[in-house]
């Protein structure tokens, strides 16, 4: 009985092992932050514009980026619902993205155990390799980023699990929880489609019709609800994020010609998903032989990740700290597992039946050499988390102070920007985003052809801007040459931001002198490693 008590203790013991890893390493990371900026700051700008948009929903009842109006700039609705209502129920505090990561990270890691257990029957294999999968998504740099990437990877998981329970049994239950955990997929990320579809063939080939009318319909809900939305608010159906990174930013036949590029080239050159991809057939087609049909557990993984890959390979697009295939890598990762434990137990059956000593040193030296370079296409996942902390201070010095510096001068003004998140979730600005994101103007102008100086300058004048910080290697093609350049703030590091040095235009050619002034006085508040230099515009 003692002995049993024990074994049972150790196999929860193991379970729990790799979320107290990622718990600790999130840690780490974030007070290493806190240290280097005084706060909880995030490597990219793109969850401040999650947290911009939660905040004036939640402050002003306004769903868009800036309170100046609604905007269709986010494709994960419910993540930003989500950090509206932990605003409104805790307060605006910028650490909740990180706290909601980190809790829906460490359900991640012990459901990730779970299932691992299962399909290895090894509580310690299950741990070892579940703490592999942890730094080569790297989950760690998913908690760090405060996005919806580590939710939608646990809404991934149970995807799966449920999915394999309704095709291989005729489950009711299974099939209800499956529905609303795909409505709830799409509204976290729109990439959950891509992994629905293969899921619908398979129950097409199962001819499970009822399973496939409800996923279809539980993918298809969310993106009608939210593109209908859009469209009454003068948008476009879909988000303007996935209308400038998916296949859909093209016009006509540009958007048919675009599919094969992205697909090889994304796949080809993006290592992690190259040999997962590859892999992957060889475990479906040792699963087929294993069973003789495609209707199985195993089958189900692979064939779903393969579909997955080449639909997101084709239409979307893989990302800057790897966020965008992490969901992707899991899956995939899962889905080996069967191969995995067979080559295990080939291997150590060779071993056993080795009776010379030279040729165990030789399969074993081989066996390490294997080891050790299994990690080589995950390698610049793994270091990402090497740059979390300078890519947090490189946000903090570049767009953190922007914001700081509006909401000093400018509050409730209109101002032309191009990385619009932490500007927005710091001050009370009528954002103008020349990229597009937070504002429709410039996208219809590029779909028609007319983005051009005189439209940006006429644009500005209309909404009676002020002043302009961007980057102006991003706007020199459309730069109007009547806006005065008034300043630069570089930073001295470049990590996470698309450019070292923003400009200050005075739009308006009165307002440069105040605009000189601002600066002159903000100088002060900036942070060592950002240099301010003011241009002479006497003539």
């Amino acid at each position: 009985m003692a002995s049993y008590i024990s074994s049972s203790l150790k196999q929860k013991l193991f379970l729990i092992i790799p979320a107290i890893i990622l718990l600790v390493v999130s840690l780490a990371v974030e007070y290493s932050v806190i240290q280097q900026t005084g706060r909880s700051a995030y490597p990219i700008d793109d969850p401040y514009i999650h947290m911009a948009m939660a905040r004036h929903f939640a402050q002003d009842g306004v769903f868009g980026v800036s309170k100046a109006g609604f905007s269709a700039s986010s494709s994960s609705p419910l993540w930003t619902l989500l950090l509206s209502a932990s605003f409104i129920v805790i307060g605006v505090h910028e650490s909740l993205p990180w706290l909601l990561n980190l809790f829906f990270g460490l359900i991640l890691a012990f459901i990730l155990t779970r299932m691992l257990s299962e399909r290895l029957q090894s509580s310690w294999a299950a741990a070892f390799l579940c703490i592999a999968i942890i730094f080569v998504l790297p989950l760690p740099t998913l908690v760090a980023l405060g996005m919806e990437h580590t939710l939608h990877i646990l809404l991934m998981l149970l995807i799966m699990g449920f999915a394999c329970k309704s095709l291989l049994n005729q489950d009711d239950a299974s099939t209800v929880i499956l529905a609303l955990l795909v409505m709830l997929s799409v509204m976290v990320r729109f990439e959950s489609v891509f992994v629905a579809a293969p899921l619908v063939m398979i129950g097409l080939f199962a001819r499970k019709w009822r399973l496939v009318l409800i996923v279809i319909a539980a993918c298809a809900g969310p993106i009608l609800i939210q593109g209908i939305i859009n469209i009454n608010q003068g948008w476009f159906f879909f988000p303007s994020s996935v209308m400038l990174k998916s296949v859909i930013q093209g016009s006509g036949w540009e958007k048919i010609l675009d599919v094969p590029d992205r697909l090889y080239g994304q796949l080809l050159g993006t290592p992690h998903l190259t040999v997962l991809f590859m892999f992957s057939i060889a475990a479906l087609l040792s699963a087929l032989h294993r069973s003789g049909s495609i209707i199985n557990r195993d089958s189900i993984w692979s064939l779903t990740f393969l579909g997955a890959v080449i639909l997101h390979c084709s239409c979307a697009s893989t990302g800057w700290f790897y966020r965008y295939e992490a969901y992707l890598i899991t899956i995939g990762l899962i889905g080996l597992t069967p191969l995995i434990r067979e080559t295990f137990i080939a291997l150590r059956g060779k071993w056993r039946n080795i009776q010379s000593t030279s040729e165990r040193y030789l399969f074993g030296g081989v066996l390490c050499g294997l080891v050790i370079l299994s990690p080589a296409p995950f390698y610049k996942n793994i270091l990402s988390i090497r740059l979390l902390v300078p890519a947090a201070r490189n946000m903090y010095h570049q767009q953190y102070q922007m914001g700081l510096f509006l909401r000093e001068y400018y509050q409730n003004q209109a101002v032309l920007a191009n990385d619009i998140g932490a500007i927005n979730f710091l001050a009370d600005i009528d954002c103008l985003d020349i990229m597009g994101l937070g504002s429709l103007e410039p996208i219809q102008a590029r779909m028609v052809g007319t983005w051009s100086p005189r439209i940006l300058h006429s644009w500005c004048m209309l909404r009676k801007a002020p002043v302009a910080m961007v980057y102006e290697s991003w706007i020199k093609n459309v730069l109007p040459s009547v806006w005065i350049k008034v300043g630069e703030w570089t930073i001295t590091e470049k990590v996470s931001v698309a450019d070292s040095t923003v400009s200050f235009f005075a739009i308006i050619p009165q307002h440069a002198e105040t605009l000189c002034a601002n600066l002159k006085e903000f100088e002060a508040r900036l942070p060592d490693g950002v240099i301010l230099k003011l241009i002479d515009n006497q003539p």
